[in-house]
């Protein structure tokens, strides 16, 4: 772990906009720097955080991706969702009844995650930024850029 800590730690920078808010292009030039700066490293993780209610927060991401699709084809978008958020969409939304096994081989069959993203955006409208967040996905779609859920799985318990 102390090799991980130390590659993070040689690739982040801190990039504030405040002095425009509406402009996202000191956000970008700095994400591409230190991108060009840690791929020569070998792979790359771009972790970003975000207000959820914040549109330019998603606009940021699809921006970037815009910019590395010019560059790279090699990368794929994570999504702060339950890894198996497809079966449960599924079974919630749509009242579908899946077996175990089912539940697996729908996730393994959409080796895009685009069928998720297709889902997601029929079943759900996120309650912050919703047109953003729909655009996102669609971006992704669009573009053919693989799309995973990567969260903890969706677990509901009666306490």
């Amino acid at each position: 772990m102390p090799e991980i800590a130390k590659i993070i730690g040689s690739c982040f920078k801190a990039v504030s906009c405040a002095a425009d808010p509406d402009d996202l292009r000191p956000a970008f030039a700095a994400l591409e720097a230190e991108i060009a700066l840690c791929t020569a490293k070998g792979l790359l993780a771009v972790l970003m955080g975000e207000d959820h209610a914040v549109p330019a927060h998603k606009i940021l991401r699809q921006g970037l991706m815009t910019r590395l699709l010019k560059t790279s084809s090699h990368f794929a978008y994570g999504m702060e969702r339950a890894h198996d958020l497809l079966p449960y969409l599924m079974e919630k939304k749509f009242d579908l009844v899946l077996d175990s096994t089912q539940r697996a081989q729908l996730m393994a069959d959409d080796h895009s995650g685009h069928r998720l993203a297709r889902v997601f955006r029929a079943a759900l409208t996120p309650e912050h930024s919703p047109f953003t967040g729909k655009n996102l996905l669609a971006f992704c779609m669009e573009s053919d850029i693989s799309i995973r859920a990567n969260d903890a799985a969706m677990v509901k318990t009666l306490i």
